[in-house]
This record gives C-alpha cells, structure tokens and sequence, in this order.
C-alpha cells in the first residue's frame, strides 16, 4: 500500500509540474498547442539521479522442492502378494533391515530349494576339509566343492533378498506405496528410505550468474517462516540442454526436522565474492523488444543509451556495461521521452545536494 501511495504521489509531482510549466508558457502562447507540444519546447518534467558505484557480495532466491540429502527407493525383486510390511511411515530404520516380506513359497524365489541346496553345499565342504587335511582328498577336489558352496550361498542370498526388502540406508521412512496382500508387478515401488535431518535443493541458474557461484557458497532454505542453512554442494559447469540452465546443488541442516520433504522452499545463494561496479535504481531502466536502455541527461536533453544489466541488489541493479559513475541519467518521467528530448528538471536542487554528499564521502 505504501508503495501504490509513493507511486501515485510521484505521478502526481510530475503532473503538477508540467501544469505549472504549460501556466508559465501563458494562456495565450499554449492557445491551440497540446501539452506535448508545450513539452517539447520548454522540456518534459523528470526527475534524475547520479548513477552510483556499489561493492556487494549478490544473492540470487530460487524456489525449489527439498529432499533428503541421501534418499532411496525399494522396488519389489519378484511379482507376488505383499504378505508383511514390518514398519510404518516415520519409522527409523537401519540399513538391511526387512521392510517388507513377499511369501517364502512363492515359485518365483524357489527360496526352500536354495535353503537346502546351500545347506547340503556347506556341509559338503565341511567334510572335505577334514578330509583334505589328512590327505584324504586332493587341492583340487577341495577347490571344487568350495566353488559349489559359494555359488550355493549366492543362490540363497539372492532367493533371501527376493522375500525379504532390505532398506538400502539408514534414515526415515517417508513413503509406503503398498499395502499387506497388494498384488504387484516387479519392478513396482514398494518404500523410500531417506536422510531427513539434511535436506537438499536443486536450483537452476542462469549463465549471467553461474559464474560467480561455487561449492561452498552459503545458502539458505526459508518454508513456513523457518530459516534453514546450509552450502553449496556442487555446481554443473555444463548447461541442462532442456532447461537452458546450470544445475547448482545445495544442502541444509534440518536438526529438528520442522522442514518436510517435498516441500517448495525460497533458497537463497550468497556468492562469497565481492562485486565492484555501478548500480542505478529499477524505476531508471526502460525496456524495447526486451532491451534494457536509460536516458543520459546531456545538455539539457535526454540521450537514450542502451545498457548491459546484470544482477539485482534490493532495489538497485547492477549495470556491467553501458553506464560510468556519476553519469546523470532520467529517474523518473521516462515514458513520454524519445531520444534527444527536451528535458526540464524538477529535483535539480536535490540532485546536486545528493551528487555533493557523495562527493564529501569519497
């Protein structure tokens, strides 16, 4: 609302200012002519600014969804009927522990098959041994019943692991897409196990700003008023040829784990260097066929230049080419201007109070 109010005042400024330029022309000069015309005999009404140097360490915000720092899903090994799931949503688990068991006489584990095989294997070996060290068998008989006993105990570790579903990390369970006695097909995604006490966001970055970025930048995740920090993990030097982007990693601390996954959070990149250039207000910047240009006040006229913008600091935006420092240029009252109009200026007084603060500072 207070800016709506400041815009409208300023609208009004100028207004009356022009009023008052076209009352000073005289009623009989200005009889038949349009205030356009007026204007540009005696100047369109603007106000200006110095164009100022500014030395900032930029920060770019991104919306992005938050995931686990580490997150795995669990596909079913075999199709069949999901006879047990042993934990729920929000449950902590260790790595290789049983989520989720599938019957152990289903034909496609031949689970009992490969439990005897391997049993009848080991034993087999066992009684070779005792009898290669008393030479009773030769080192190749016992190398070949070995050979048979570990291709037995990977054959059983295969049908074990096609029953039961490990989870493949240690962190929490956010997601269970089964139920106990659900057909499914294999393949079909049974749970994901994730890390949720550090969380990590995938931005998109343009190739005006990816340059000035890298691992370990800090970073932070704002959702829901709560304030998460964390780095930059990595940085792709190569664009995504289908976003037309750099990929740039970063992850969060999420002690208390307040922050959900999946969530879309504000994430902010603080670049560690530090920027020196010349910076001018948004309200100064006109836009052609999507062409950044600002009007240079010369000789009582405003020279329209084209200009080179790059990354916004608050309200200010830096201009790497096209502007120098104390440049005076039209801040206000650009719409009505074409290159090399006639300009009268209403703030000078307050332009040049401002141009000689700055000049006592340096």
């Amino acid at each position: 609302m207070k800016q709506h109010k400041e815009v409208w005042l300023n609208v009004a400024g100028l207004t009356l200012a022009g009023l008052m330029l076209v009352a000073g022309c005289g009623r009989d000069e200005s009889k038949g002519r349009s205030m356009i015309q007026v204007y540009r005999e005696k100047g369109f009404p603007v106000r200006i600014s110095q164009v100022q140097k500014c030395s900032f360490a930029p920060q770019t915000t991104y919306f992005a969804a938050l995931s686990g720092s580490m997150e795995s899903n669990a596909g079913a090994p075999i199709g069949g009927t999901v006879q047990r799931i042993h934990y729920r949503v929000g449950d902590t688990v260790k790595k290789d522990a049983v989520v989720v068991s599938f019957p152990s006489d289903s034909p496609a584990t031949q689970y009992f098959q490969a439990r005897v095989a391997f049993n009848l294997a080991r034993t087999t070996l066992e009684r070779i041994e005792k009898l290669h060290a008393v030479g009773g068998v030769s080192r190749q008989e016992l190398d070949t019943v070995r050979t048979r006993c570990e291709v037995a105990r990977a054959n059983w570790e295969a049908a074990q692991q096609s029953v039961h579903v490990r989870a493949p990390i240690t962190g929490i369970i956010t997601q269970i897409s089964v139920r106990e006695s659900d057909a499914v097909e294999e393949k079909t995604l049974l749970f994901t196990v994730a890390r949720t006490d550090r969380l990590r966001a995938e931005v998109w970055v343009n190739e005006d700003d990816i340059a000035h970025i890298q691992s370990g930048d800090r970073a932070v995740a704002e959702w829901n008023h709560v304030v998460l920090e964390g780095r930059v993990t990595r940085v792709n030097r190569a664009v995504n040829p289908m976003r037309q982007a750099f990929g740039v990693t970063a992850e969060f601390d999420n002690p208390d784990q307040k922050v959900l996954l999946g969530v879309n959070a504000a994430v902010t990149l603080f670049t560690s260097e530090q920027s020196e250039g010349v910076c001018i207000g948004r309200e100064s910047i006109g836009f052609e066929n999507g062409q950044p240009f600002v009007f240079v006040v010369k000789d009582g006229h405003a020279v329209r230049r084209a200009i080179r913008i790059g990354r916004n600091i608050g309200m200010m935006v830096e201009v790497p080419a096209g502007l120098e420092a104390q440049e005076t240029i039209v801040s206000e009252g650009l719409m009505l201007l074409e290159d090399g109009s006639p300009i009268h200026i209403i703030n000078a007084a307050a332009a040049q109070t401002a141009a000689g603060d700055r000049e006592k500072l340096k």
